[in-house]
């Protein structure tokens, strides 16, 4: 008995067809979905960056005992200014529309000191918490949560 085998590539060629479609929609997906989480990654790193930048030198002078002047430097973070700074700097990421598939949830600051105890007006390091949730193109929603610290290391360079 012989059978019709008249449309079997035609049907083998829509199904691999099909199935080329749907890896390469996934393969685009993660990749878009990789390149907006490196976004959110590089806002908070700046955002951390400009509040640790808003660090101001305290510089404290005392005589010791022999009359010599001695001087002692602190870096003091201002939470407000930090906080400002960080903000401004993370919503020009936003306003750029580079996240455009990214809604950012909640965004904590806070200024540490060196042992990494949350300080309200004095510290050395900066540090952003991102939380958000990322649609990808396929409707699946994806949470994200990033923290990114930041060093303000301020030194006193002495004139001649």
């Amino acid at each position: 008995m012989i059978r019709n085998e008249n449309g079997s590539v035609t049907l083998f060629f829509a199904m691999t067809l099909l199935l080329a479609v749907v890896f390469i929609g996934m393969v685009v997906d993660f990749g878009l979905t990789f390149i907006a989480r490196k976004q959110v990654q590089t806002a908070a790193d700046a955002a951390a960056l400009a509040g640790a930048l808003s660090a101001e030198l305290i510089a404290e002078t005392s005589i010791n005992d022999t009359g010599e002047i001695e001087y002692e430097f602190n870096a003091r973070i201002k939470s407000d200014v930090a906080e400002q700074k960080a903000e401004a700097m993370l919503q020009q990421y936003l306003d750029a529309g580079i996240m455009k598939n990214v809604q950012i949830t909640d965004v904590k600051y806070a200024a540490l000191d060196e042992e990494g105890n949350l300080s309200v007006d004095d510290g050395v390091f900066y540090e952003v918490i991102v939380t958000g949730e990322q649609t990808t193109l396929l409707g699946v929603i994806k949470q994200f949560r990033i923290s990114r610290l930041a060093e303000a290391k301020l030194e006193f360079v002495e004139g001649e």
